[in-house]
């Protein structure tokens, strides 16, 4: 037996032939077991009580909020519909995703902090550039309308600039778990499948080698697919040929609808299959391969099978290093109870009704006020005056019979609803509002949206406070972890597809990182050498290359590695780091104030201040000298001849310093380097020495004051009043 059992219930042992790609009874047997698996996923789906909430909590989102049709509604008159659902939904995803700010990598070895600096800058342009808010706003709304959100994290080499981090909105019920586990989140399965449509031509591009095996996916099974548009049902048919009908069918009839797509499984399983073989084996393609020693898994980073209904596309390593599923699932209120977690429309859906229902019966009784009920005197009117009659039209006219007495009693207008009535109404109205915006924290949501624009005050902490409720901490907090899962695969995702071509296309020479000192040619990833090259004094006192101990050298990153082991070595040192509250901007906002006093103090530089404010155009430090990055080594420092030859060798990038030492001309980066260049550049605080000094205890507001010579100045205050 040349490998071991997968560890997946009842899937087929891998051979040779499999490896191959040239044993079609495996394959069959693997296509039956994926089968089996998707009914098995979506029974998990189906059995949660939440599933069947999911798509009408889209429909009553979108506006579909007439129960049962509401039967209680005369035809004449149109259903009440006051949307609150939809405008709470806005607010939320609003909140969550304004993100750009309040986010960033932290190296846990000091000595790699450039690559932590180098992944921030990477991920706001990101951010930026690929509009990832709008993809996260709509993952927020599936899960605040569904319970739970899916995110799909991929490398797309097909986006402009030669590739980026894609991130896809998914259906949830689109996702179907493999043995999910009890405890811990999406990770802790041992398998995932996305089930998604493709057209059968973008299958046959990507999949050239099965292009003519590639065929439309059945009708009924295209209608297994959940996140698609809604579309109103109705009968999909081919034009009806006009001599149909001499065959004795039916009129219209046509031929069986063909709509083009195919359904594409996605299964990543957590495949525990081992080399039992006495020779290493070759694993993955020319972007992610690697070798299997014997007794070593062949999935380290878990299995992929790509198929349809009937077809094998791929079967093979997992491309990602991260060794993940490359998703991450949103809950915004988890229940432990819950697999698919829950809507917040299970709490406001009844006082969403409550207030349509309100505001039909006013509609209702001010137009039975205005156009009030009449009552004709048959006996003074003919039939078909009483049915022409119409109250609201002016200088409406119509003959009597000459028998009435009295005409005034001829028309007599009903009274309409008590107007108390309508007036209790109308309060119990406003009071299902307020509830509704309590429930759903609305009001608070728009405070704190309002609030980040303004510059913060002596009180913007106590009015925070105030705003966040438990409700909204809570969201908050589920929305950082959600955030801290997704970015530790982005992170891994940049080592191991950005080079420095695509940095430099995005960042300029910033993108350049310690010139890819001892790195690996186009990658992030360290590849050191124990020895580097150094010049010493040689015969004649002229300079020759000597191997010496390289002062950087990390074993954990030696070039003889493999470059995913050593990628994965490198992302494990970078920390996501989101501070508490800082999704809904609390955070944002104390630091927005601590660096604003600081830089009041004279120890924060202004550039950063102006990017902590988001304040555009303010423009970059210029290159001022400053410490070589990465250090020149000791030995060379001591060394006159060698330090000369690289002062020639780099002219216009280092230079002699006052003390003897050489500098690098470069931008500076940390706030002690920025505040040098301020210095240089006789840029300072601007207040005056003399007269009371700013309190910072309130937004800066412009008044108008007495000069004391009878007539008026204008100042800028900050003191509360």
């Amino acid at each position: 037996m040349s490998y071991s059992s997968s560890g997946i219930y009842q899937f087929p042992t891998l051979t040779d032939a499999a490896l191959q790609r040239k044993d079609s009874q495996y394959a069959t047997r693997v296509l039956g077991w994926l089968s089996d698996a998707v009914i098995e996923g979506d029974s998990i789906n189906t059995s949660d009580p939440n599933y069947d909430k999911i798509a009408q909590g889209m429909r009553y989102v979108s506006g579909d909020q007439v129960p049962g049709g509401d039967a209680s509604t005369p035809p004449y008159m149109e259903p009440m519909v006051f949307n609150f659902a939809s405008k709470a939904l806005k607010a939320h995803a609003s909140a969550l995703t304004d993100l750009k700010p309040t986010f960033g990598w932290r190296s846990l070895n000091p000595k790699y902090q450039m690559h932590a600096q180098q992944l921030n800058l990477l991920a706001i342009a990101w951010w930026l550039n690929q509009q990832a808010d709008l993809s996260f706003g709509d993952v927020v709304k599936l899960a605040w309308t569904a319970g739970t959100g899916d995110m799909m994290i991929e490398w797309n080499p097909g986006l402009p600039g030669g590739g980026d981090h894609s991130v896809i909105p998914k259906d949830p019920r689109d996702t179907l778990p493999w043995r999910p586990g009890r405890y811990g989140d999406e990770q802790t399965w041992q398998g995932a499948i996305f089930r998604e449509i493709w057209s059968v031509n973008t299958l046959r591009e990507k999949y050239p080698y099965a292009a003519a095996a590639i065929t439309t996916t059945d009708d009924s099974l295209l209608g297994s697919i959940k996140g698609i548009f809604f579309r109103k049902p109705q009968q999909f048919q081919t034009p009806a040929d006009p001599l149909s009908n001499l065959g004795g069918g039916a009129r219209g009839m046509a031929g069986p609808a063909r709509s083009g797509d195919c359904v594409l499984y996605r299964a990543y399983l957590d495949d525990r299959t081992r080399n039992l073989t006495a020779r290493p084996i070759v694993m993955g393609e020319k972007s992610f391969q690697y070798i299997v020693e014997p007794g070593g898994f062949m999935y380290p980073t878990k299995r992929l099978l790509v198929s349809t209904q009937d077809l094998i596309l791929y079967d093979g390593p997992n491309p990602y290093w991260h060794g993940k599923f490359p998703f991450a699932r949103l809950h915004l209120w988890k229940l432990p109870w819950s697999f698919l977690g829950q809507a917040a429309l299970g709490d406001l859906a009844p006082v969403q009704n409550a207030i349509n229902l309100s505001g039909k019966h006013m509609k209702m009784g001010i137009e039975q006020w205005m156009d009030r009920q009449v009552v004709l005197d048959r006996s003074a009117v003919s039939e078909a005056t009483s049915r022409a009659y119409d109250s609201r039209k002016p200088g409406f006219t119509f003959k009597l019979k000459t028998s009435v007495v009295d005409p005034t009693k001829v028309v007599t207008k009903l009274e309409g609803p008590n107007p108390q009535v309508l007036a209790q109404n109308f309060q119990w109205f406003e009071k299902l509002v307020q509830t509704f915006e309590s429930l759903a924290g609305t009001g608070n949501l728009e405070a704190l949206l309002q609030m980040r624009g303004q510059l913060p005050a002596g009180d913007t902490l106590e009015k925070y406070q105030e705003m966040l409720t438990p409700e909204l901490r809570m969201e908050g907090r589920m929305m950082e972890s959600f955030l801290r899962r997704a970015s530790g695969q982005i992170c891994y995702n940049t080592f191991q597809f950005m080079d420095s071509a695509r940095r430099i296309a995005i960042l300029g020479d910033a993108g350049l990182l310690l010139e890819d000192f001892d790195f690996e040619p186009d990658s992030l990833v360290p590849a050191m050498d124990q020895t580097m090259e150094q010049m010493v004094p040689g015969p004649a006192g002229m300079p020759m290359p000597m191997q010496v101990p390289n002062p950087n050298y990390d074993k954990t990153f030696d070039r003889n590695l493999p470059r995913a082991q050593r990628a994965q070595a490198m992302a494990k040192l970078m920390v996501f780091v989101v501070a508490p509250n800082s999704v809904l901007a609390f955070n944002a906002q104390a630091e927005k104030m601590m660096r604003f006093q600081l830089a009041r103090m004279g120890y924060y530089d202004c550039w950063s201040l102006a990017e902590t404010l988001e304040i555009p155009n303010f423009g970059a430090p210029p290159p001022i000298p400053l410490p070589p990055l990465p250090p020149i080594p000791p030995e060379m420092m001591g060394d006159p001849v060698a330090l000369a030859q690289l002062l020639v060798n780099n002219v216009g990038k280092y230079v002699m310093g006052p003390d003897g030492s050489i500098l690098e001309l470069r931008v500076p980066v940390t706030v002690v380097e920025r505040l040098q260049a301020q210095m240089m550049l006789g840029i300072g605080m601007t207040e005056g020495t003399s007269g009371r000094k700013a309190s910072g205890g309130d937004s800066p507001k412009q008044e108008e004051k007495s000069d004391g010579q009878g007539g008026s100045r204008q100042t800028i205050t900050e003191s509360k009043k």
